[in-house]
């Protein structure tokens, strides 16, 4: 039966899952051809590896969308503060609580530097780890504690707000404005100084790493750096560099100094410009691929 005598699967076939599904079908079709640069070096005998890093013309469509979806509109700089808070929300956490939690922050008003600084730093939270679901007739208990709720569910809450209080603390001073403003006039002025602000950000923003940089970067719209994450370590270990030990990230973070950052993002700009794409698409496109995030 085809979708339009179906009024469902119509519906469903128009879902960003349903299109995603869609992609699943033509990527079985086309055999995942043609082949891609991501495992082009592995040699021969690896051949689980190989066909592990396989990459489709489809996947690098999905890699366009995520990457775009990803990218928010920067009207003015309080767009960068909210796309900081949203980073910091992500660092190991599932995509479908990050956008509970900054959702919540958003609709209850607490994207505001010092709103969300007096909430985070008072010492009223209602703390139950099993507590799983804001429902609306729990909206009685107070907004503050709502937010508190679904924050304490997030992994590591004490840490995650460590790290809120120190990015909104650098934020608010004047260093943490006229880098505010560097930015937002560089992204009206054609992006060129990403890596720059990345190593700024490093240097200066508590609980910001070279990755999580790099994701506040892309999600402005810078294009040239990349957020090397658990997908790309992997690649990396897999194809081109066995010295790579995968993090778990709680005995093990991920990639911290700079030196080996930059070569294992050299590597990666090599394989983006043989596949034509930007570092952002690259990794929307491993990222898309391979992470769990679709069944979360």
């Amino acid at each position: 039966m085809s979708n339009k005598n179906n009024p469902k699967a119509e519906f469903w076939s128009k879902t960003y899952y349903g299109k995603k599904a869609q992609r699943e079908k033509k990527r079985q079709v086309e055999s995942l051809q043609p082949k891609s640069y991501l495992f082009s070096e592995c040699k021969e005998e690896n051949y689980n590896q190989r066909k592990r890093w396989e990459i489709s013309k489809v996947d690098l469509e999905l890699g366009e969308e995520l990457s775009k979806k990803q990218q928010i509109e920067i009207k003015n700089e309080k767009a960068i503060f909210e796309a900081g808070i949203y980073c910091l929300l992500s660092a190991a956490e599932r995509t479908t609580i990050v956008e509970k939690v900054f959702n919540l922050l958003k609709n209850q008003g607490f994207l505001d530097a010092k709103k969300l600084l007096k909430l985070l730093e008072s010492n009223s939270a209602v703390k139950d780890p099993l507590f799983s679901e804001v429902k609306s007739d729990q909206i009685h208990k107070g907004e503050e504690n709502v937010v508190k709720q679904r924050l304490d569910k997030t992994h590591w809450p004490n840490q995650r707000k460590e790290r809120m209080i120190g990015f909104i603390n650098w934020w608010i001073s004047d260093n943490g404005q006229q880098i505010a403003k560097e930015i937002f006039d560089d992204i009206q002025n054609g992006k060129t100084r990403a890596k720059e602000f990345r190593n700024i950000i490093v240097k200066e923003v508590p609980g910001f790493s070279y990755k999580s940089a790099s994701f506040l970067l892309n999600k402005l719209g810078y294009d040239d750096v990349l957020p090397i994450d658990l997908w790309e370590i992997r690649y990396l270990r897999d194809i081109h560099f066995a010295e790579l030990v995968e993090p778990d990230y709680e005995t093990k973070r991920g990639i911290t100094d700079k030196k080996t950052y930059d070569k294992c993002e050299r590597k990666l700009q090599e394989i983006a410009d043989k596949l034509d794409v930007s570092l952002s698409v690259l990794h929307a496109t491993i990222w898309g691929k391979y992470a769990q995030w679709k069944s979360k």
